[in-house]
């Protein structure tokens, strides 16, 4: 179990991170430059944090009130870099087997386990390589086997997909959830990219400018991210200030329209903290009037209404849209009275909406109370 409580002022903002993870994998998702490799640094021991507690399974890494500092060599934590950090002049092989504690590096059982990892890790092959020689993900496995090998007590995961291309990328996150299950310790792991958070993760904490947030568990997040920020790293796109107008009912400033919400039990003594609202893209329906009938929900090839809610409830008006068409969905950006933009998108499977859209008959949009985000 790896305790977290520090501060460490920098250039910009003061990162304050408080938290607790244990056997688990906590992702902590935020934008460049909001403190995520600073923080791993600090836990690491390569860089001093202000002030705080570090503890890990029981042992004090750092502590500042009693002068406690451990090296890095001796804390114990496994750090894979974005960029690897391989030594050039090492092969595969070398590069992994450096990272052996000295009195077991010319075992026979380390070099049993290093041909397990190495065969394991699809490795083996170019085991007499240098890193200059191999693909960027046979780097990231290599790293990966050199961290392990290491013996860990935590592992510490930094952008470690960030220079793979989507396709070797899908492969080795399903490769290293497999080796982190096995692994069954703490594994903090940070990006910028929702879609390996989720893949990744068992829970979830948003950094913002140096401010670690609540940790959530991975679905909880998704569902209702709780701050204006948190939303926007989800992949929310279409937020917007509000006013409460009574209990159930709010007027969002940037859309120009009055929405009906769905406000939780846990938020009802907290009403007042929620000044944002926010809609994800898949959340809305289109509306349209034909000549002479009234405004109905335009089904999709199956029948299927495109909301989940009541077409009565939450009718935005638009004035014009734009349809961009992509591989395997359309996103539309609709204008309101108002001025204001709401992306919406999906599936190119719903062709009657796409030719209502193109065609210019649809006149709203639809969204359901239960969709619409409340946010701080």
């Amino acid at each position: 179990m790896l305790e977290v409580s520090i501060v460490k002022k920098l250039s910009a903002f003061v990162l304050r991170a408080e938290f607790c993870a244990k056997e688990e994998v906590l992702g902590l998702l935020g934008a460049s430059g909001s403190g995520k490799s600073m923080l791993f640094r600090c836990i690491a021991g390569i860089e001093p944090p202000d002030s705080g507690r570090i503890v890990l399974d029981g042992r004090v890494l750092y502590d500042s009130e009693a002068g406690i500092c451990l090296p890095p060599r001796e804390r114990h934590v496994g750090y894979l870099f974005q960029d690897y950090a391989l030594f050039p002049h090492m092969t595969v092989g070398e590069n992994i087997r450096i990272a052996i504690p000295g009195d077991r590096r010319q075992t026979q059982e380390s070099e049993a386990l290093l041909k397990e990892w190495l065969e394991k890790m699809q490795l083996y092959e170019v085991k007499d390589q240098y890193p200059d020689r191999i693909s960027g993900g046979q780097k990231q496995r290599t790293a990966m086997v050199r961290m392990l090998m290491s013996e860990p007590e935590c592992i510490l995961l930094d952008e470690p997909f960030a220079a793979l291309d989507s396709f070797l990328k899908a492969g080795l996150i399903r490769e290293l959830k497999g080796y982190l299950r096995e692994y069954g310790k703490t594994v903090l792991f940070v990006s910028h990219d929702r879609d390996e958070i989720y893949s990744l993760s068992d829970n979830i904490a948003c950094l913002e400018r140096g401010n670690l947030g609540q940790v959530q568990g991975r679905e909880e997040f998704f569902l209702a991210p709780g701050t204006r920020e948190a939303a926007i790293l989800s992949g929310c796109k279409n937020i917007s200030r509000m006013q409460w107008l009574d209990e159930t009912h709010v007027f969002a400033h940037d859309f120009g329209t009055e929405l009906e919400v769905c406000v939780p039990d846990a938020l009802q003594a907290r009403r007042g903290e929620i000044g944002y609202i926010g809609i994800r893209a898949h959340a809305f329906g289109f509306l349209r009037e034909e000549a002479g009938e009234p405004a109905g929900v335009i089904p999709d090839q199956n029948g299927a209404v495109s909301h989940t809610g009541n077409p009565a409830v939450n009718r935005i008006d638009i004035t014009e849209c734009v349809v961009e068409e992509a591989l395997f969905e359309y996103t539309c950006l609709c204008r309101t009275p108002s001025g204001g933009l709401l992306q919406v998108k999906y599936p190119r499977t719903r062709e009657t909406e796409a030719s209502a859209v193109l065609a210019g008959t649809v006149r709203q949009l639809t969204v359901a109370p239960e969709d619409i985000l409340l946010l701080r």
